[in-house]
């Protein structure tokens, strides 16, 4: 399973959290503007009752204050007097109250007005009554007074009566709008404590989520952790950390094992490292070091170190530039102890040289298997000639029977050592290759095999060759050794017939070569000889490996394994087939790139 990436589902949270908090205070505010219009709701219809009142206290003042003011035309009496003030200043004061209870309300503010002038009206009837006697007036005169009051008190009543029924509708409006208001903010409330719940139920279960994934990821981190410490031990590095602004370092585990110390042994940093540097490599070791703040990638150098129980063991370090996301700059470095390649490499390095020796000791030999074992030869054959030229004739049978075995074992003494030589040549000589007409190479074997072809009466057919990147002499021995080979195991009663084939194939097209989509050239040398048993395919490539007696067919049982060692120095390949009495096949591959 794909790890999550904790900073995407950080963020993510942070997200969650950011939206919720917005979305809760939306839902507060709201819940706060439904609770708002319900309480304005509720003062409104309040205020409708409030301004109902009132209005029924101004006609209940307003019709007492017309009583006393009939009294005191009766009877004009300072407390009467005092009485109708004292109603004039409350219903003034319900005037006030009622301007303040109505504000919001234009029409009633339009009607307050008018109701006002027609109270104005009646005080100014009232100021009449107190600069007049009527008792001693026309009668005519007090029913005249007491007609304009009762006009006045019918326009009044008639205004409060109108404003109450106003004032009624508006609360039953207000009412209705109170209701309404009331019945949903209940569910309005119930809707947004739900939807805040599923949130906050969708904020747990992503916390419990990430936290089991937090969970997993530390535990896949101490599997990590784990896993590096043991590769540590087990590969022999150590992990360092420098911090390049504050310069302080921070060590593995295996960082102080490689020194010989216990974990946490000693405090991590670079002058306890540099004391057991050994001092030829101090110098080195520091001028590594300060090129660490501006080299991205460090290239891995080695130096010697004294471990706590004073052996010297070589390592090697080597390290990059992390940027962290803090912003922080760490050198990440990595240090091998390679004692053990080091010392493999001084081994190889004293076998190598005691192989050169023995190199240059079989050079010597060759030298002397080419000149000072053919002079003695060469004695031999010139002896073994002049006897058989002076006093051959003289010999007994017995006598010219030995005279030959011993020029044969001669001949075949001098073909051993030419073969030996010729094997020793393919095998140290020096790896020259150059692109060459593989036309005129097989041209050139055939001249030299020329004698052999027209005493066998063979007849060779050729493919068009490549023009290759070869050695040119030991493909031009390659080509004598399997034509030689043909020409000599071919039958005595038929002419011999080798053909050579030449095509360019794919390796994984081949059967006998591995499949790595490498091209080859495929050479294929087929004639009508003896041929031999499959079971010995491989085993004919093998050194002085024959599988005929000398008395059959002369040869070393050098020349196939010269052949094998040609195509293994070209990174060829090499197999034969074979049937007795029906002929053999030699198919060779070289690589089209070296």
């Amino acid at each position: 399973m794909k790890p999550r990436n904790i900073n995407t589902s950080s963020f993510f949270l942070i997200l969650i959290f950011v939206a919720s908090a917005a979305l809760i205070f939306f839902l507060m505010g709201l819940s706060y503007k439904q609770l708002e219009k319900l309480s304005h709701h509720t003062s409104c219809v309040n205020r409708s009752y409030e301004v109902s009142l009132t209005l029924e206290r101004l006609s209940a003042n307003i019709k007492d204050l017309e009583t006393q003011k009939r009294n005191y035309i009766l009877n004009p009496n300072p407390a009467i007097r005092a009485d109708i003030n004292k109603k004039i200043s409350e219903i003034n004061a319900g005037f006030k109250r009622l301007k303040t209870e109505i504000s919001d309300s234009p029409g009633q503010i339009k009607n307050e007005k008018i109701l006002y002038g027609y109270v104005q009206d009646q005080y100014i009837n009232i100021h009449k009554i107190f600069q007049r006697d009527f008792r001693n007036e026309d009668p005519a005169e007090l029913k005249q007074n007491l007609l304009e009051g009762k006009n006045v008190m019918t326009k009044i009543s008639r205004k409060i009566e109108n404003m109450i029924a106003v004032e009624y509708n508006l609360l039953k409006k207000r009412k209705n709008d109170f209701n309404i208001t009331q019945q949903s903010t209940p569910l309005f409330i119930y809707l947004i404590s739900l939807f805040a719940l599923g949130l906050l139920a969708f904020a747990f279960y992503r916390i419990f989520t990430d936290v089991k994934e937090q969970e997993k990821a530390n535990s896949r981190l101490q599997i990590a952790l784990n896993a590096s410490n043991l590769a540590e031990i087990v590969g022999g590095f150590g992990v360092w950390i420098l911090n390049l602004e504050t310069q302080t370092y921070q060590f593995s585990d295996n960082q102080y094992r490689l020194l010989g110390y216990l974990p946490q042994e000693f405090k991590s940093n670079f002058d306890f490292l540099l004391d057991h540097v050994h001092p030829d490599d101090q110098a080195e070791m520091e001028q590594k070091t300060k090129t660490l703040t501006y080299q991205t990638d460090s290239s891995p150098f080695i130096f010697r170190v004294y471990k706590k129980d004073g052996s010297l063991r070589y390592f090697q370090t080597t390290g990059r530039i992390i940027n962290q996301k803090g912003g922080e700059k760490v050198f990440l470095g990595i240090t091998s102890d390679i004692t053990p390649e080091i010392e493999s490499k001084l081994q190889l390095e004293e076998q190598n040289r005691i192989l050169e020796a023995n190199n240059q000791e079989l050079m010597a030999f060759n030298y002397v298997a080419s000149h000072d074992l053919q002079e003695p030869l060469r004695k031999i054959e010139t002896f073994i000639s002049r006897l058989t030229d002076k006093d051959g004739m003289n010999l007994s049978e017995s006598g010219k029977n030995f005279l030959g075995k011993m020029h044969s074992s001669a001949g075949r003494m001098r073909t051993l050592i030419e073969d030996l030589l010729l094997f020793s040549r393919t095998t140290r000589a020096e790896k020259i290759f150059e692109k060459t007409d593989l036309n005129n190479v097989m041209h050139h074997a055939q001249e030299e095999l020329q004698h052999m072809i027209e005493e066998k009466k063979a007849v060779i057919s050729v493919d068009q060759l490549p023009v290759m990147e070869v050695i040119p002499f030991q493909i031009r021995q390659l080509f004598i050794n399997i034509v030689s080979n043909s020409l000599k195991y071919c039958k005595d009663e038929i002419p011999a017939f080798i053909e050579v084939k030449h095509e360019v194939v794919q390796s994984k097209d081949e059967v006998l070569l591995p499949n790595n989509n490498q091209t080859f050239h495929k050479f294929t040398f087929s004639d009508n000889g003896i041929g031999f048993e499959q079971k010995y395919a491989e085993k004919i490539f093998d050194v002085f490996n024959r599988l005929h007696g000398r008395s059959d067919y002369a040869g070393t049982g050098i020349g196939l394994a010269v052949c094998k060692k040609i195509v293994e120095n070209h990174k060829g390949y090499i197999f034969a087939n074979g049937e007795p009495h029906c002929g053999a096949t030699f198919t060779v591959y070289l690589p089209e790139k070296r």
